[in-house]
């Protein structure tokens, strides 16, 4: 090796060593953070289906109560319900009534919905949480695609004799 051959070697590892750097201080990280917010809107996504489930159950027992006593008929006792006290601290409890429901609807505020409007409520944030999570799955895909970018860039340093046969 020459003194030029040498420099060339030198220059083509401090670009190495800054491409692995970018790949796995920036993009790696990034990736990650952006997977994790992604299981977090998952996991939302999943209890707002079980609320939907529940609440749907509870709504087609009211209704089939209402069409088998009539009109007039008072809405139907569900046997029992797990109530959330905070903290994932649940109870058993047998509410007076279910014709209303409160919804946690965000910012610290709730709502006094009955059942449909809560089930209406409920599908727009489902559709508004998938898709966020298909825009989060989207930046996850672009991540991907700018490391295996970087780590191309990476090849065709260390074999620069393919990119000259292809």
């Amino acid at each position: 090796f020459t003194d030029r051959d040498n420099f060339f070697v030198m220059l083509a590892n401090s670009k190495i060593e800054r491409y692995e750097q970018l790949v796995e201080e920036k993009l790696k990280t990034k990736l990650k953070s952006v997977l994790e917010q992604r299981d977090k809107v998952y996991d939302e996504t999943s209890e707002f289906m079980k609320l939907r489930h529940v609440l749907q159950t509870m709504h087609d027992r009211n209704t089939a109560q209402k069409n088998k006593e009539g009109d007039s008929a008072t809405v139907v006792k569900p046997a029992k319900v797990m109530v959330n006290m905070g903290n994932d601290f649940f109870m058993q409890a047998r509410p007076k009534t279910t014709e209303y429901v409160f919804v946690n609807i965000g910012l610290g505020f709730h709502a006094n919905l009955t059942l449909p409007e809560a089930l209406t409520w409920i599908q727009k944030k489902e559709s508004a949480l998938v898709k966020k999570s298909d825009a989060l799955t989207d930046q996850a895909n672009e991540i991907r695609f700018h490391i295996k970018l970087v780590y191309g860039a990476i090849d065709e340093i260390v074999h620069p004799e393919r990119t000259k046969e292809g």
